[in-house]
């Protein structure tokens, strides 16, 4: 299976340059009262960069979901490849173009790195 994404450059803490996914996250261990739809993650989230390659394994290796996808309940947006992108919800199924999967929402958070050009929005 072959997944692609959109690539954003970036200069890593050592300087060399490599190729990431920006990322909204909001966080899977935060609750909230109401959820967040897709177009409100990215002003709810903190921007994030996640390395491309090692997204893509956790994606490709990620079962077929039973679960339905929350589009109301939001917890991450990976921006992709040409303005296509894929979202997270709470309970960690993805939505990938027409397919969901259940990801190791562990897993996923732990390959985020937090962009601290770009400032957190207020919790609301």
């Amino acid at each position: 299976m072959s997944l692609r994404f959109g690539l954003v450059g970036v200069v890593s803490a050592t300087g060399h340059d490599h190729r990431d996914v920006r990322v909204y996250f909001f966080g899977f261990d935060i609750q909230r009262i109401t959820g967040i739809p897709e177009a409100d993650i990215a002003s709810s989230g903190c921007a994030y960069i996640a390395d491309a390659r090692r997204l893509t394994t956790l994606l490709a290796l990620s079962p077929a979901s039973s679960r339905a996808y929350e589009s109301r309940d939001v917890r991450a947006k990976v921006i992709g490849l040409e303005g296509v992108d894929f979202y997270v919800d709470a309970s960690g199924v993805a939505k990938v173009g027409a397919r969901t999967v259940d990801i190791d929402k562990t897993a996923f958070s732990q390959l985020l790195e937090l962009d601290r050009s770009v400032p957190c929005p207020q919790v609301r």
